[in-house]
Order: C-alpha cells, then structure tokens, then sequence
C-alpha cells in the first residue's frame, strides 16, 4: 500500500509538473502567435521549408522577398538617416570656414606643388574635407586622373563602379588602387568595353608581358575580372561565371522582359513589377544605303515620330536604336527634314535628336517608355545583320530600354530566322506588314 501511495504521489507530481509545463508552453504560443500576426502585418518573411522548395514559384518568391525584414525595421532605418542628415548639416554649418577654405583649394588645387610634402598634405586635408561635404563624388574614369591627381593608395573609403561591364580594367586601375574597398556592379551580357587595339597588337602585349587572355582580352571588363574574384555566384550557358547575379527585374513590361530572359539570362530572372506592353514587328525592307541604311525604314519611323510628337504636344519619350551607324546618321537626317515640317524649333528638335536616336552602344543604361529597335540593311549586307546577333548583348540593350513598348523595323523574313532576333520574333507575335495601317502608338503618362 505505501508502494502504492509513493506511486501516485510521484505521478500526481509529474501530472503537476506537466501541466505547469504545459501552460508555459501555451503562453509562450500566445506570445510567438501575437508577435507572428504582429510582423505579418508588416511583411515579415521566415524561412519555413517552403520558402527553400525547389520549385519556380518558390524560387520567384525567394527573389521578391527578403526573410527577416519588416516595414518598422525599414521605417527605423529611414528615420537613422535622416536623423544622420541633421547630423551632417549641423557640422558643416559650424565648421563653415573650413568649409569655405577647402573649397577655395578644391578651385585652385592646380597651384599646387605635388612634389611639395606640405602641399600634398594639403591637398589630402581637401580632399577629406569635399568628402565631408559630398560623401558621394560622381565622376568618370576620363577625368578620375586628372581630379584626384597626387591622392595616393587606399585614399578613398568605397569605390562604386557602375556599368563595370563596359570598363576596361585599365581604365579602372587608378581609381582602385586609390581605394580601400571597391564594389563593380554590371552586366556582362550587355555591351562589353569598345577595345581600339588592333587584336594583332594585343596579342603581341600579352605575350611579351605574359599576361593572361582573361585581363586583356577583346571581352574583358571590370565585371568580368570582379565576377572571376567572387567566390559567390553561378555559370551561365555560355559557361561564364556570373559573381552574385541579381535577377529581379523592375524596368521593362513584357514582352521585352521575357525576350531578354530568354536571350541573355537562362530565364533565371524574375520581373518584379505588374503590366503588359505592347510590341509589334513592323515588316519593312528596301535597298540599303550608305551600307546598311534603308530608306522605306527611316520614313516609317519618321511617321510613327511625327504622330507620338503630336499626340504629345511636344518631344516624346521615346527613342530610336540601331545596330548601325550609318542607320543612326540616315534617321537623324530624316526625322530633321520632317520635323521642321511641324514648325519644331530647331534647338528642340536637334537637343531631341541628339538624346533620343542612336546605335545601341549610345543608350545602356537609360530608358525610354517606347522604343524603336530598326535593323536596316539588305540582302548584300546580311554580314553586318549576322554580327549585330553574333552575340545577345547588343540586341540584350536594345530590347531592354524600352519600359512599356517596343516596335522592331526591319526585313521580318530575314531577320525573324536570325539567333537571338528568333526570340523576339517569338514574343512579339504582331507582325505588321508596311502597306497595314499603323497600330495605335498612345503613350501611357
């Protein structure tokens, strides 16, 4: 019996002890499923299993959502900024003769004696000082030599390199060797570095110097020797390793987005914005000019121009690309004798013309709600068509400026059976013959 009673005691203790347990676990749940509704609310995202399936949808989603941040989080940071901001003004608001003086010197920093130790002293108290006043200095690698001459190694805290992807390493070398941390961000895929050097010359450097092909070759840039230093990243299916790929896309409506993830990006990118937009293929061939330069190509660019300038009572957001000089200089020329027509003034229109038409190299990095992508050439020109596609970057770039529209001009039954022009052809599905009426071209504003 006292075995008995000893049992039930040790039981009914445990009941005791489980249950206590039991409620702690409960309040904990409570509290975990209060706090849980609270940051859903404010978008919180946690890495539960199916955030990592592997599967397109979940991949998707991992690219448009980042786990464990919050709108407060966020907000907080926004308010750090400002609060550093005020910070900042407060400074140089009483520090102002300083100020006054390092700007005196930034004007007149030529004066100096750089092989002087007091006066290359000087110039580095400047330059600090400029820093403190602009912590962000843009500038190009044409003019970095020249603005930070006698600035000496490790000198500048970071270093942002944009568009890396059209640098030549050489370009940067200067400005990286002046600072402590660099960060190149680029795309390799789009226009690679415009290399003068003939390639016999280049070859002859680097066999005398012994350099490797992948610092000097025709296709190198800063991007591609950064991606080579980045143990982060993946292969692409041209086998080029790509050093932390960012692969949510926010510019372009489909079908522009879907063209280039086709062409460039092992339609591994993901669009991150809602919107469809337009495209046709306007069917138009003619004898080339000048080399590539067509004719019939040029006017019909000239009347879609024409009716968007009226529609929008002035210049539009628009711009006109080419794979071609010679097809840029016949547009130009075109779009000049048409639109004096429309009493345009001639500073409008050549600061227009100037802006908005060019060859695809001119336009990476910008962006225009409609563009007219014009291939030009003829059937005695089909070499220059071929190098145009040779590769997906130039046609990458072109495809890619336009936001909400695009309208390829150009002979659809050569250029459609063309690498990289198959997918656009493929997308774009609205082929227009020239003798059709034009397709409503309005511009959402």
């Amino acid at each position: 019996m006292k075995e008995e009673g000893n049992k039930r005691h040790v039981n009914s203790k445990k009941i005791s002890e489980n249950s206590q347990a039991l409620e702690a676990l409960k309040k904990k749940m409570s509290v975990y499923t209060e706090q849980l509704s609270k940051y859903s609310q404010q978008r919180l995202i946690l890495p539960e299993d199916s955030y990592w399936d592997d599967t397109q949808q979940a991949y998707e989603y991992r690219q448009l959502h980042t786990i464990w941040l919050t709108d407060e989080l966020n907000f907080k940071r926004g308010l750090l900024f400002l609060k550093a901001m005020k910070i900042h003004k407060l400074i140089l608001a009483f520090n102002f003769e300083a100020i006054k003086s390092a700007l005196r010197l930034l004007i007149n920093r030529t004066n100096l004696d750089l092989n002087d130790r007091d006066h290359r002293e000087y110039l580095k108290n400047m330059w600090q000082t400029i820093h403190l006043i602009t912590p962000l200095v843009s500038t190009t690698f044409a003019s970095f030599s020249s603005m930070y001459k006698g600035i000496e190694k490790d000198f500048i805290d970071y270093l942002f390199i944009d568009e890396a992807g059209q640098a030549n390493p050489q370009q940067a070398a200067g400005a990286i060797w002046r600072s402590k941390k660099v960060v190149a961000v680029g795309d390799p895929i789009q226009i690679e570095p415009v290399v003068t050097i003939d390639q016999t010359i280049l070859g002859d450097i680097k066999k005398y110097f012994k350099v490797a092909d992948q610092y000097i070759g025709m296709g190198t840039s800063v991007q591609t020797l950064a991606d080579l230093a980045n143990p982060y990243g993946m292969f692409n299916n041209y086998n080029q390793w790509i050093g932390t790929p960012l692969w949510v896309h926010r510019r372009c409506f489909n079908p522009m987005f879907t063209i280039a993830n086709d062409i460039a990006y092992d339609n591994k990118m993901v669009l991150g914005i809602e919107g469809q937009g337009k495209s046709a293929w306007f069917d138009c061939k003619g004898p080339a000019t000048n080399r590539q330069f067509v004719k019939v190509q040029g006017d019909l660019v000239a009347d879609h121009i024409m009716e968007l300038w009226k529609k929008a009572a002035g210049p539009p957001n628009v711009y006109v690309i080419s794979p071609f000089t010679a097809v840029k200089d016949g547009i130009k020329k075109v779009l000049k004798d048409r639109l004096k027509s429309m009493n345009v003034s001639a500073k409008v229109l050549n600061g227009w013309i100037q802006n908005s038409v060019g060859t695809v190299h001119t336009f990476q990095g910008k962006e225009a709600e409609i563009v007219y992508f014009v291939t030009g050439t003829d059937e005695n020109s089909d070499g220059a068509a071929n190098w145009s596609c040779s590769k997906p970057n130039l046609i990458n770039v072109a495809v890619t400026r336009a936001k909400q529209e695009l309208y390829v001009i150009g002979d659809y039954s050569r250029f459609s059976k063309k690498p990289n022009y198959t997918s656009i052809a493929k997308n774009i599905g609205n082929v227009q013959h020239t003798n059709q009426s034009t397709i409503n071209l309005s511009v959402k504003r």
